[in-house]
């Protein structure tokens, strides 16, 4: 028996993926399951370090960009169904976010999983060419 170091985990992916692509979804089930599979083969192999996305390898990198293919499959399932849906816990309202800002967010939840970060350096560099840019 193979181990791996978040057996569970991996285990539930690929009942998540194996169900999708049977529930009739057809192509696009297919697309969804082998996306799901690919990422529970990476949760469960690869070691999730603390390396921020820009100083991984080419292959690391490629492995992590299937965060962006999810945030646009998230993207099409929640602007089809109106929206995603903010709960309010104090009043009980519900807001949705749609269009742009829905996308946005989607972007910014991939490259967090990602671990996309910028270094202090890197940031003042970015704030000086703006900066520049203005003038």
């Amino acid at each position: 028996m193979v181990f791996f170091p978040n057996e569970n985990r991996f285990i539930t992916m690929l009942i998540v993926a194996t169900i999708i692509s049977n529930i009739g979804l057809g192509t696009i089930g297919v697309f969804m399951a082998i996306i799901a599979n690919c990422l529970a083969i990476h949760s469960a192999l690869i070691d999730k370090s603390d390396e921020r996305y820009q100083d991984t390898s080419l292959i690391e990198k490629s492995w992590r960009r299937l965060y962006y293919v999810i945030a646009f499959i998230k993207f099409i399932y929640y602007s089809c169904k109106g929206g995603l849906p903010i709960h309010d816990a104090i009043d009980g309202s519900v807001e949705y976010i749609k269009g742009k800002g829905l996308l946005h967010l989607l972007i910014s939840d991939a490259q967090y999983h990602m671990k996309w970060s910028y270094s202090q350096d890197e940031m003042e560099e970015m704030f000086k060419k703006h900066i520049d840019d203005e003038k």
